[in-house]
This record gives C-alpha cells, structure tokens and sequence, in this order.
C-alpha cells in the first residue's frame, strides 16, 4: 500500500491543478492525510480505494473518482448522487445514437426538439448530418435541446450548435484556463486517450479517428519535451481574448431555447447547457445537474499494488464572473421534478 500511497501523492503534486485553487492549508491537509493512510497488507483493495476516495472529497473536482474494476468507491460520493426524476433523454433508451432532431405541432407553431445523449469526438460518423439538421431548426416557432442524461464527451458539436443557433461563432472570453502541463500530467492523459482509443475502436477491429489518434501522438511529442522540467511548475494560464462588436451579428434564431437537464447531466453535457445560455431567450429547465464543469482533460493514475485507478484532471476552466458549479451543478431557471420536462415544457402554450 505504501508504494501506491507514494505515486499517488507524486501525481497530486506535480500533476494536477487541483492545488491553485485551493488554499494552502487545505491541501497540505489532503496531502497530509494521504501520507497517514495505513493498513495492513492483508487489507482489501476495496477498503483501502475507500479510504483514499473520502480523503479525496475534500478536492472540489467533480470528475475525480477512485474506482477499482469498475466500480467507484467512497461514501460521500454515494451520498451525494442523486437519481433523475425529469425523464430519460429521447435518444437515451436502446439506442447507440448519439443525438436526433425531431418535430412537434404547438398551438404556436412546429417545436424542434434537439436530443444529445452525449458527445463523441466531432470527427465521430454519428455526428454525420448534424449541422444541418440544427439549421432545420431556424424557422422553429421554439427550439427544445434534451441535454438529461448527457455525461459528456467532446465539446466540439455543443459549440458548433451554439454559434448556428446565435448566428456567430460562439465567443469564450468569459473563461480562463488553467492547464498543468508536466510530463507527469500528459502521462496520465495518454493514458486516458491509449484506454479510449483501445475500447472504442481497436479492440472492435476499428480505425480510431485521425483526430484521437493525432491528439495522442502530440501528447506523447509534448511529454518527451517536458522530461526535463517544466517551467513555472508546468502551471499554463489560457486568457480567450474578446471580440470585437464589429463581429456582433442579429440573432439567428429569434425565438425560445429550452434546455433540459437533471442529475446526471455532467461535464460536457453541462458545458453545452452553459453555452447555450450565452443565447438571450434560453431557459434551463428541470433539476440542478451533476456539478463536472471546472474540471477537464482527464488523466488516469494507475496504482499497481491494489489495482486502483484514480482520475485526476489536468484543466480548470474557471468563469470570469465568479461562478462555480463544482459538485452543486447548475441551477435550473425553471426547476421541474417528478415529471417529465419535456412534457411539461410542451404543455406551456410555448410563445
């Protein structure tokens, strides 16, 4: 147990960014606890994931999870996941698709209804037709984007909606990145990109897209150039610079934008809620979501004597305005429960 305890707090100090929001007391707390864990050899790798997983609570990094085969471990995690009572996502159920457009007659007029169950990488064939069918929602007399159950992926096509439904490329100068770029950190990347390019693709006897297998390649290329040391302890601040309002267009779409989420709506999913409220007549509909949105470009630590694998991020993507969402998620505008929000929003006379 000790040696894993050891990687762990190596990863911790020179890999993820965790540290540059939190004071310094609290994380020298959570380093000091780690540093104290001890059980006997004989102990199960499951008590021992347990242990670390509530010591790790204390991080406020919705995306981080300590699992062992599968399985995610801690109490307080369990504690805190709450169960959708809003419906299930109209491309959800016994489907492999990742979205679908649909039309509804209102006493208004025709609803569209844009349903994404998550977000595969933009080069994905799924997404084939995507584009277009948003620009079929133009002339919609309200549009409803079913966001519940969507835990992520890419946040390529969530903006690429965005900036058609707006009429204009989306503009990102409300968010600062805060990248930990060490070898150590692009280690643990790889890793997550070698994992999904394995069950994704290769061992379907599938090519993996150009684009994941490139991204991983420049990784490696980064990891290699950093062996040595990175500077300024590989913290890396992204400022998105502003548009100028010479670039402000009219509205592409004019009318309502209903966003549906719940619970489990996490990560990318809640991005893509986030963007769209960047449109002036969006409203979020239905329960708080899951609260994965500082925190990005997963890393997995694997720790070889109990077969533990810990999830650590190497981005926060902090709000200029303040706002933070991490493990609280994001509060609706139009809190439903218990029923069906799609149901509920069609049933409004929408306007």
């Amino acid at each position: 147990m000790a040696s894993d305890v050891g990687l762990l707090i190596q990863a911790l100090e020179y890999a993820y960014p965790a540290k540059w929001i939190m004071s310094s007391d609290s994380w020298a707390d959570v380093l000091q606890k780690i540093k104290a864990v001890h059980f006997e050899e004989n102990v199960s790798n499951e008590v021992f994931g347990s242990a670390l997983a509530d010591i790790l609570w204390q991080i406020p990094d919705g995306h981080l999870a300590v699992k062992l085969d599968g399985k995610v471990l801690g109490e307080f995690l369990h504690i805190q996941t709450k169960m959708p009572s809003t419906g299930h996502n109209l491309v959800s159920s016994g489907s492999n698709l990742a979205w679908n457009v649909e039309q509804r007659k209102s006493a208004t007029g025709v609803v569209s209804i844009v349903a994404i169950s998550h977000f595969p990488p933009s080069s994905d064939p799924q997404w084939f037709g995507f584009s277009e069918a948003i620009r079929g929602t133009l002339d919609s007399s309200a549009v409803i984007v079913d966001l519940r159950g969507n835990v992520g992926g890419d946040d390529a096509k969530g903006i690429e909606m965005v900036s058609i439904l707006l009429g204009r490329e989306l503009e990102m100068d409300w968010v600062q990145e805060v990248v930990c770029e060490t070898a150590e950190s692009l280690a643990l990347q790889i890793n997550t990109y070698e994992l999904i390019i394995w069950n994704r693709y290769t061992s379907k006897n599938i090519t993996p897209p150009a684009e994941l297998t490139d991204h991983l390649d420049s990784l490696k290329g980064k990891a290699n150039a950093l062996a040595l040391g990175a500077k300024d302890g590989g913290k890396v601040v992204v400022d998105h610079a502003p548009r100028s309002a010479t670039s402000e267009t009219t509205l592409a779409f004019k009318n309502k934008i209903f966003v549906l989420v719940d619970p489990v709506t996490a990560s990318s999913g809640e991005w893509a809620a986030l963007y769209l409220k960047r449109h002036p007549n969006a409203v979020i509909v239905g329960e708080n979501t899951r609260g994965m949105i500082h925190f990005g470009n997963s890393g997995l630590l694997y720790l070889p004597h109990s077969g533990l694998c810990i999830t650590l991020c190497m981005k926060i993507n902090d709000l200029t305005d303040g706002r933070f969402f991490e493990r609280t998620g994001i509060v609706p505008d139009m809190r439903i429960a218990n029923r069906d929000s799609l149901e509920y929003v069609l049933s409004l006379g929408i306007e």
